[in-house]
This record gives structure tokens, sequence and C-alpha cells, in this order.
């Protein structure tokens, strides 16, 4: 197993849905209420993330490169190799492709115009292609329904980033001052609640479902699912996805409806570091399967 490789795929992984969770967050959470200083703060949560995401971009790159030619990352760049995977391969070309949309995002979200309606629509389909664009680069492109599989993996990552990507900026609203508690505080945390949780509940359903739709395309059988690495590691994934789920319920229906009290405000907080948690940990096990041959291929190569 390559843990370098495994570094930088949950390092790029962490940053983009960062960067693409907190311009989700601006569109379908914040909307009218964008005078909120938590505009200015996401606007810094982009930049780091987004900076990071370019940074890991070529890590993983290089490292790919690297694997490729059994050499150091800047071999790669002067015997060939690196221009060789740009050129060649389908993950250098979707690799390129993200490249250019994360700099058409910076330049996008940067313009003092990105508030207006019809940029911030721009600005949505370019995260879009950032996030979506990793699934060229991964197994969907190989798998036997190549479309079906492409289309749910697209956006099953779409989905993933406005859930996980929301959750710092959801916290960071969270944390507002007590200085700003009062009646008219406590009905903006309960509408921005109330919106973030209906964008959770329909990423979620997405993800259930797309998530079906890939299991089934790499692995193909229970039986595999239980006895392959591949699929342990899978049903790992989706055990904590759980986890994060039950927490996400219990945030929707117990604590969400008792803002009002300091005590709640607490334990959702507490709550959504928890989820953050979970969420890491489960694109580091994304990450890792990104690597390694899927269930359904490793058997059909055993019986060949």
């Amino acid at each position: 197993m390559d843990y370098s490789l495994i570094f930088w795929r949950t390092l790029h992984f962490l940053a983009t849905f960062q960067a693409a969770g907190s311009v989700l967050f601006c569109g379908l959470v914040v909307r009218d209420l964008s005078a909120l200083r938590i505009v200015r703060s996401l606007k810094c949560v982009f930049w780091l993330s987004l900076t990071l995401a370019f940074a890991s971009a070529l890590g993983w790159f290089l490292a790919v490169a690297a694997a490729i030619d059994s050499s150091s990352y800047l071999a790669t760049l002067s015997d060939g190799t690196a221009a060789a995977v740009i050129s060649d391969t389908q993950f250098g070309k979707a690799w390129l492709i993200r490249f250019i949309a994360g700099a058409l995002l910076a330049v996008l979200v940067a313009s003092p115009k990105s508030d207006s309606g019809w940029l911030g629509t721009v600005i949505v389909i370019t995260t879009a292609i950032l996030v979506g664009g990793l699934a060229f680069a991964g197994h969907a492109v190989s798998s036997p329904g190549l479309s079906i599989h492409l289309t749910a993996d697209v956006l099953h990552l779409i989905a993933v980033s406005a859930w996980l990507g929301g959750l710092l900026p959801y916290l960071i609203f969270l944390r507002r001052p007590k200085s700003q508690a009062g009646q008219h505080s406590n009905e903006r945390a309960r509408e921005i609640t109330r919106r973030f949780s209906d964008v959770g509940v329909f990423a979620v359903l997405t993800i259930a479902a797309t998530g079906i739709i890939n299991t089934w395309s790499l692995v193909g059988s229970f039986h595999l699912l239980i006895t392959t690495d591949y699929g342990r590691l899978l049903l790992l994934k989706v055990f904590i996805f759980l986890i994060m789920v039950a927490i996400a319920s219990i945030n929707r229906f117990r604590l969400a409806p008792r803002l009002d009290e300091g005590s709640t405000i607490d334990a959702l907080r507490r709550n959504v570091m928890i989820e953050a948690v979970c969420g890491v940990a489960v694109l580091a096990l994304v990450a890792a399967l990104g690597t390694m041959p899927p269930a359904l291929l490793g058997s059909s190569a055993m019986q060949n």
C-alpha cells in the first residue's frame, strides 16, 4: 500500500471538499443572509482550503508519476514521466481540467461581483466541476457500467462536499459570540440550521443512493464485500457514515428545535465536531480504497 499516495489523496479530498463546501454553504444556506459576519469567515476558509487543494493536487500528481516511474518526485519532472501522465492518462487529463477549474473558481470568487445572481450560478457550476471531476480520476472510469457508475460517482462527490464541506462553516456560525445572543440572533440560528439540515437530508439521501450504485459496480456481491480487503474497508466506511447520519438525526430532531437554550448550542457544536472527525476518517478510507483494486476486479483477475 502506497502511504504517500494515500496521504496526498486524503489531504486533497479534505481541502477540495472544504473549499467546495464553503461555496455551497454560502449559496445554499446563507443566501439572503449574506450580511452576516460568517461570510467573511467563510471566504478565509475558502482561500485557505483552495490553496491547500492546489498544493495537495500537485503532491498527488507527483506521487502518481513517481509510482509509475518508480523514482523520486523530481526525477519524474526531468525524465518526462510527469508530462506523459498528463498527456497519456485519464488521471492526468482529469487532473489538468480540475486544476483549470480551480484556477477559474479562484478568479470568480475574487471578483467584486461574485454575489450577483448569474456569477453565483457560474461559481456553483465551476465548483461542481472541481469536485465532480474527482470521479474521472477514480475507479468509476474503468467500471463495466461506465455511464451509470460515473454519473453516480459525480453526484456522490458533490453531495459529500455539500454535507461534509458544510460542517466547518456551520460550526463557525454556531460559535458566534454570546454578546450576539438574542431573539433576532436565535431566529437567524434557527433559519441557518433549518437550511443546512435540509441540504444535509438531500445530501445524505443522494450519498446513500449513489453509494449503493458505486458499491454494486465495484464489489458486485455480498460475498466479496465481507471476504476481500477492499470490501471490508468499504464496510468500515459505511459504518462510520451511519454514525454520522445518526448524529445528524439527533441534531435535526432533538437539538435544532431547542436552539433557544444555551446548553443546546454547546451540544450541537460538540456533535458537529464529532461528525467532522468521522468525515475525515471516511475521506482517509476513500483515499486508501482508491489505491486498491476493486473487489470485483480483483475477483475477476483471480478467476482468469
